[in-house]
C-alpha cells in the first residue's frame, strides 16, 4: 500500500485502505474526488471522498496486489493462498513493504477470510523460506530483500481504467466535496476536527450550538448532508455550517442527526469512531473512554446514534430545545446547595429468566438494600456461571452480604461522605473480593491449579441525601433516567473495552469480546486475591430523577437496541413507582426471551423528609 500522491491519480476499481475504516473500492472517479463502495457496509462510512481528504488519511492498494485481489477477487486469491503459499506470501509482503512476524501474517490471512486459523501452522510450515532468494528472514520477521520484478501477474494487473463517466448525482456530490477555502471560514473559526476535547458543560454548549445550527437548516424539511469538514466552531462557542448546497437524494434528516451524534462523540473521545462498531455499540464503553460527562448529555447523544432511524428524533428542532434546557439542568446539578435530607423511594425485583429456568434452576444474581433515614446502599451482583471452585450464585451472594455488612459498620461512623466515597467503596470492595476469594480457596483446598474460581460482577450506589457515590466491576450497569432521557453511567468492563482503548486496528473487532476484565473473585498471576480496578463516580441526584442498577439479563432481553432500551426506561419511569418499574423491567426481559437471570434495583429521589 502506498500514499495517494498528486501525480498518481485514483481510478475506478482502485482499492483504497483507511486505517480506521478498512477497505473500499472506487466506483466513480473525478478530478476532485471519488465515490466509494466499502467492504463493510455502514451508513457511517463516507460514500464520497475528496482528493484532499484522501491524501491525508487513505492509502492505495497496488492493482493485482494482495489487498486489491482480496477485495475484487477473493476466491481466486484464496485458491492461490492454498495452492501456492510462496506466491501468496510474496504478494502480501510486497503490498505491506514491511517485514512481518508469523502472527502478523496469520492475522492478515485470517482477517481477510483467506485461511482458517486452525490451518495456519501447517500453511506456514509449507512455505519455501529456507535459502529462498525471494525472501529474507531477520530477527524472526520475513520480508522481501529488494522490490522484485517477479510478482505474479494476473488479469487484475491491467493498466488503470479510464475515468468513470459520472452520473449527474455523483458529479454534483463530488463538486460539493471541494474543501472550504480558508477565506470562507468566519473570522476566528476552526473546523470541527481542529477543536479541543469537549468536557462537561463544553459538551452541552457545543451540542446545543450544533443542534441549533442544524435546526435552522431543518426548518426547510430537507437534510443538508452534515459532514465533519463542513462544520466550524466559532469563537463565541457557536457553530457554523459551511455547506449550503442540497444534500444527495439518498440522505435524510435522520442521517444528519446520526452524523451530529458521531461528531459529538468523536470530540469527546478525541479519536475517530473505532472500526468494526456502529456508533450505538460504543455507548456501553463511553464512561471509560472519556472524562465524566453530564448525564443529560449522555441521554441526549444516545437517540442520535440509534441504528434504527425511526428511533432518532424526526429533525433537529426538538433536540435543539432539549440541549439548551439540559445546560440549565446540569448547572443546577453542579452548583445547587446539597440536600442532605433528601429521601429515596426504592423498589427491586429478580427472576431466573423464562428461558433460563428450563435449563438451570439457580438464579446467580443477587441484590441488597440497606436504607436508613437519609443514607443507604444499593447493590446488584451477577455471578459468573463458568466455575468449578464455587458457583456464581455463591459468589454474588457472598459479595452482596459483605458489602451490606461493611455499610452497616460505617453507616453512623462517617457524618459526611464528601470526598471519602471512593476510598470507602474501594475498601468495601476489597473486603468483598477477599470474601469471595477465601471461599474459592476453601473449595479447592488452597490449590488453584487447573481450577476456575467463582466470581461476580457488582454495581453499587452509596446514597447520602441527594449525593451518591457509584462503583462498578464487570458488565452489570447503572442508569440515570433524567428529563432528557436515560444515561448509562457505568462502562462494561470486558475485552471489547480493552480493544477500544488500543490503537484501533480493524482486525481487533472481528471476534467476540464479552469476556469480563473486571469482577470480584480475582486472583493475580501469583494466586493472590487482588481487587480489579473499579470504575467510580460521584453524582448529585435531582428531584424526579431515577437511579437504576441492573444485570445484563435485563439489558440483553428487555429491548433490541440501546436506544430502544433507553426509551423503555423513560416510559416506565413516567408511568410507575420504583417497585412498578422494577417489576415491569423484569417482565419485559422475560417477554423478550428471558435467556438470562434478570435483576434490577430502582431508586427515585422524592424530596426531603416527606412521606
Amino acid at each position: 500500500m502506498r500514499p495517494i500522491l498528486p501525480e498518481s491519480g485514483v481510478f475506478t476499481d482502485d482499492v483504497l485502505y483507511h486505517p480506521a475504516m478498512g477497505f473500499a473500492r472506487v466506483t466513480a472517479a473525478g478530478p476532485d474526488g471519488f465515490v466509494l463502495e466499502w467492504e463493510q457496509a455502514s451508513h457511517r462510512l463516507p460514500r464520497r471522498v475528496s482528493i484532499a481528504a484522501a491524501r491525508k488519511g487513505y492509502q492505495i492498494c497496488p492493482r493485482g496486489g494482495f489487498f486489491a485481489r482480496s477485495l475484487l477477487d477473493r476466491e481466486a486469491l484464496r485458491a492461490l493462498v492454498q495452492d501456492e503459499p510462496g506466491r501468496a506470501l510474496h504478494l502480501l509482503l510486497a503490498d505491506l513493504d514491511v517485514p512481518q512476524r508469523p502472527p502478523d501474517v496469520r492475522d492478515w490471512l485470517v482477517g481477510r477470510k483467506l485461511l482458517d486459523e486452525d490451518l495456519f501452522t501447517n500453511w506456514w510450515a509449507s512455505l519455501p523460506l529456507d535459502d529462498n532468494p525471494r525472501f529474507e528472514i531477520r530477527q524472526g520477521r520475513v520480508g522481501l530483500p529488494v522490490p522484485g520484478d517477479d510478482v505474479p501477474t494476473s488479469p487484475l494487473d491491467a493498466p488503470p481504467a479510464p475515468l468513470f463517466e459520472l452520473s449527474r448525482e455523483d458529479s454534483d456530490a463530488l463538486e460539493l466535496m471541494r474543501p472550504p477555502e480558508d477565506e470562507l471560514l468566519p473570522d476566528g473559526a476552526r473546523l470541527w476536527a481542529q477543536l479541543d476535547r469537549l468536557e462537561g458543560d463544553e459538551l452541552l454548549a457545543s451540542g446545543a450550538a450544533l443542534m441549533e445550527a442544524l435546526a435552522l437548516r431543518h426548518t426547510t424539511g430537507r437534510p443538508i448532508g452534515l459532514r465533519e469538514d463542513r462544520v466550524a466552531g466559532l469563537p463565541d462557542g457557536g457553530v457554523a455550517l459551511l455547506n449550503d448546497a442540497p444534500a444527495p437524494a439518498h440522505l435524510s434528516l435522520a442521517d444528519d442527526l446520526l452524523e451530529a451524534g458521531v461528531l459529538l462523540l468523536e470530540r469527546v473521545m478525541m479519536r475517530p469512531l473505532p472500526p468494526g462498531l456502529s456508533p450505538d455499540e460504543l455507548l456501553p464503553f463511553l464512561a471509560a473512554l472519556a472524562p465524566p460527562l453530564p448525564p443529560a448529555a449522555l441521554a441526549l447523544i444516545e437517540p442520535l446514534l440509534a441504528h434504527d432511524p425511526d428511533l432518532r428524533p424526526e429533525s433537529a428542532l426538538e433536540p435543539a430545545a432539549l440541549w439548551a434546557a439540559a445546560r440549565v439542568h446540569e448547572r443546577l446539578r453542579a452548583s445547587a446547595a446539597p440536600n442532605p435530607g433528601a429521601r429515596l423511594r426504592v423498589g427491586a425485583d429478580t427472576h431466573i429468566g423464562r428461558s433460563k429456568m428450563l435449563t438451570r434452576q439457580t438464579n446467580q444474581d443477587a441484590f441488597g438494600l440497606r436504607m436508613g433515614d437519609h443514607r443507604g446502599l444499593l447493590v446488584v451482583a451477577d455471578g459468573i456461571s463458568v466455575s468449578d471452585a464455587g458457583s456464581g450464585d455463591e459468589a454474588s451472594a457472598l459479595s452482596v452480604d459483605s458489602l451490606l455488612r461493611s455499610f452497616e459498620r460505617h453507616e453512623h461512623g462517617l457524618p459526611d461522605t464528601s470526598g471519602k466515597g471512593r476510598a470507602v467503596l474501594e475498601a468495601w470492595l476489597r473486603d468483598a473480593n477477599r470474601a469471595v476469594c477465601d471461599a474459592v480457596l476453601e473449595h479447592c483446598h488452597n490449590d488453584l491449579t487447573g481450577r476456575i474460581p467463582m466470581g461476580t460482577t457488582v454495581v453499587m450506589a452509596w446514597v447520602d441525601g441527594d449525593r451518591v457515590d457509584l462503583a462498578s466491576l464487570g458488565d452489570s450497569r447503572i442508569y440515570l433516567v433524567t428529563p432528557f432521557g436515560a444515561a448509562q453511567l457505568t462502562p462494561d468492563q470486558n475485552v471489547w473495552l480493552e480493544r477500544l482503548r488500543g490503537p484501533g486496528d480493524p482486525r481487533d473487532f472481528q471476534d467476540p469480546g464479552a469476556a469480563l476484565t473486571g469482577y470480584l473473585g480475582y486472583f493475580d498471576p501469583e494466586d493472590r486475591p487482588t481487587l480489579c480496578p473499579a470504575w467510580h463516580r460521584r453524582l448529585r441526584l435531582l428531584p424526579g430523577e431515577t437511579l437504576i442498577l441492573l444485570t445484563d439479563g435485563i439489558v440483553d432481553y428487555a429491548a433490541p437496541s440501546p436506544a430502544a432500551f433507553g426509551r423503555l426506561l423513560c416510559e416506565l419511569c413516567a408511568e410507575h413507582d420504583p417497585q412498578g418499574v422494577a417489576s415491569a423491567l423484569v417482565n419485559a426481559a422475560n417477554q423478550g426471551g428471558g435467556g438470562d437471570n434478570a435483576t434490577v434495583v430502582v431508586a427515585t429521589l422524592s424530596g426531603s423528609d416527606g412521606p
